[in-house]
């Protein structure tokens, strides 16, 4: 991996988490059952030899499942791009790099917390970044 692809990936930790939650809400909607919607008409009830109801029970469910697996994998992904953290050889470019990028805290947040100046954290980010790209 080069120091781009690190880059990369580290930032993409952010659009994992964003689709966790889009995820999540969509179970909670599934869950709650509002994608099940009532429609009022003025025709006439069919009666039909297919239980509707049944089918968009089965639906439901194999959404639900599909919901689920797909945030096991993003979640599965999120913890990988998060262990290459670990690969930094440094403990101050390692807690850095997480609140970057697992945190997601501005630059003047991680200036207070690590009582450095915003260029140094910039250049420890860059620094972490590489000793990620040459462990790799």
């Amino acid at each position: 991996m080069n120091v781009d692809e690190v880059r990369i990936k580290l930032e993409g930790i952010k659009w994992l988490d964003e689709e966790m939650k889009g995820l999540q809400l969509e179970l909670q909607y599934l869950e709650q059952g509002l994608f099940k919607k009532s429609v009022l008409t003025q025709t006439k009830v069919q009666t039909s030899r297919v239980n509707n109801s049944e089918n968009e029970v089965v639906y439901t469910i194999k959404l639900k499942q599909d919901i689920e697996e797909r945030l096991a994998e993003i979640i599965s992904e999120r913890l990988e791009s998060s262990r290459l953290i670990d690969k930094a050889s440094n403990p101050l470019e390692r807690a850095v790099l997480r609140m970057a990028y697992v945190n997601r805290l501005e630059i003047w947040d991680i200036e207070k917390r690590v009582n450095r100046s915003k260029t140094t954290i910039y250049k420890i980010k860059r620094d972490g970044i590489e000793s990620i790209a040459k462990a790799m």
